[in-house]
């Protein structure tokens, strides 16, 4: 059984063409959040309103007065504005799940991010000439592609900056951690301590990841690897400058398993820049453009205080990559998160059967 971390590994192949050895060391990711950089007169507009002062100019917006609005408020839950804020799609003149059917309800025209500075990746290569490009904060490059936080970051709980995450990004991520598989990675080179190129694995574990005494998630388990081949994916990387980068922009799916956030996620043109901490640790940023429509239908949003129909609108808006044939509307949208990542091993799945006793 092989087991990989920070380790030499020496292949026949290698050993025939000269003293070169190979060396991996592999990782367990610990944060996953949507990679904000709010600033002060970024949304412009206004930040949106609270999903409570939300559903009342819903209501407002479908001819209820403000006296019934505010009996609907005293009613609490059990008053019935829950079911007709849930139901006011239209579909052939019946009222349906406007969860399901978005399109189909009044466009409550949020606010969006208008403001300079993202996070995240030059997706298109386009550079300063990239329509509705970001600047990177601290490099200052132009042309950064993050429409994924243009649509989301008017939205309290989905602001942040590089030191504090999204409210409700942080919250699900981590509530929903300990109990899903664990997302891993791996990467082989040469002289992991040196520039040079380099393979970068993803995989899924079998297990979760375990909290430590403060709550982080534990440094050094043992994965078993999910033999599922969804779940594996490898792709050319290099270390430059010290950064871990990816210099083929495949597809990358993490197999979440996890319904609150993420049953999946894909990335395409998927691009990363990954740092080495003091403490053996791994902060960076991953993106790439991802389906909107997956990002929509993760249920968490609708109670993560943001209005679910104004979202779906502000994603199709901002979408930015991908067209439909038929409708010509865009289907993916440029997205960043920022990724966090722990020294791990991992061991492939041991398939021999134990005799019973």
């Amino acid at each position: 059984m092989k087991i990989v971390r920070n380790v030499l590994l020496v292949g026949s192949a290698l050993m025939a063409a000269g003293p070169a050895l190979a060396e991996s060391r592999s990782y367990v990711v610990s944060n996953f959040t949507l990679a904000s950089y709010s600033t002060d007169g970024d949304c412009s507009k206004g930040i949106n309103p609270s999903v409570d002062a939300q559903n009342d100019l819903n209501l407002l917006a479908l001819g209820y007065t403000k006296e019934e609005v505010e009996k609907f408020n005293n009613a609490g839950q059990g008053g019935g504005a829950g079911q007709i804020l849930i139901n006011r799609a239209k579909v052939g003149g019946k009222n349906v799940s406007s969860w399901v059917n978005p399109a189909s309800a009044p466009d409550p025209k949020l606010n969006a991010v208008d403001g300079k500075y993202a996070f995240g990746f030059n997706l298109d290569g386009r550079g300063a000439d990239s329509p509705n490009g970001f600047e990177e904060p601290f490099t200052k490059e132009k042309g950064i592609n993050n429409q994924l936080f243009r649509a989301m970051g008017c939205f309290t709980v989905f602001r942040g900056d590089e030191k504090v995450k999204p409210t409700a990004w942080f919250s699900a991520w981590d509530i929903i951690r300990p109990g899903m598989p664990a997302w891993l990675m791996t990467f082989e080179g040469a002289d992991l301590s040196k520039d040079g190129d380099i393979k970068i694995v993803f995989d899924r574990a079998l297990e979760h990841a375990e909290r430590d005494a403060k709550s982080e998630v534990l440094r050094d388990m043992t994965f078993r690897l999910d033999p599922n081949p969804r779940a594996h994916i490898e792709l050319k990387g290099r270390i430059k400058d010290g950064k871990i980068e990816l210099v083929e922009h495949g597809e990358v799916r993490a197999v979440f398993g996890e319904e609150m956030l993420f049953p999946e996620l894909l990335l395409k043109n998927t691009h990363l820049r990954l740092t080495m901490q003091k403490d053996g640790s791994l902060a960076g940023y991953i993106g790439g453009y991802q389906p909107w429509k997956d990002t929509y239908s993760s249920s968490w949003y609708a109670n993560g205080g943001s209005d679910q129909v104004g979202l779906y609108y502000l994603l199709r808006a901002a979408a930015d990559a991908n067209p439909d044939p038929k409708t010509g509307l865009n289907r993916d949208i440029s997205t960043a998160y920022t990724l966090e990542a722990v020294p791990a091993f991992t061991v492939p799945l041991n398939k021999n059967k134990i005799a019973n006793r």
